[in-house]
């Protein structure tokens, strides 16, 4: 299998786990969408695409990856990941879509690739125990209230090139 198609498992609220081939290149939007009960999933480094509302509400997701190679975090991909403890993202990733992480509430880390060069709106909004982040100089646009209700946040450091940041 080189491809999960969009919607191949939404709305399996009993699926607790996930094994993936190491065979798979995409993985389609809404994929896992609502899969309420599912834990973690382990991405296979093949995996170069990530579709957009892919993991959409699967808030009992503690831990999930993203593999080295995929260029972007689409819009929604994350969205109400509730449980996921922290967001690491690969060197690769140059974009973060708009509410990406949004409402992913018990995540204390997240990092901001070197490559990154736009956060969308919303984009980690309501993510209530991240303590600090740090924005590379390689971001020029940071949309509409990406940090909005981080309430731990206590420490930001905003690089020198963005030339663009939303309300």
């Amino acid at each position: 299998i080189t491809s999960f198609s969009a919607y191949s498992f939404a709305g399996c609220v009993q699926l607790l786990t996930a094994s993936v081939s190491n065979t798979l290149q995409t993985l389609g939007s809404h994929a896992f969408d609502g899969c309420k009960a599912l834990t973690a999933i382990s991405l296979p480094s093949t995996v170069k695409t990530i579709g957009s509302y892919a993991f959409y509400d699967c808030n009992s997701m503690a831990s999930a990856n993203v593999p080295d190679g995929v260029p972007g975090i689409e819009e929604y991909t994350f969205f109400g990941c509730s449980s996921l403890g922290k967001i690491e993202l690969p060197a690769t990733v140059k974009y973060i879509g708009q509410y990406a992480f949004y409402g992913c509430i018990a995540a204390s880390s997240a990092n901001i690739p070197s490559a990154c060069t736009s956060i969308g709106a919303y984009a980690f909004y309501n993510c209530k125990s991240v303590l600090s982040l740090s924005i590379p100089d390689s971001v020029t646009s940071i949309g509409d209230y990406a940090f909005r209700s981080c309430v731990l946040l206590s420490e930001i450091t905003i690089g020198d090139n963005v030339s663009s940041l939303g309300a």
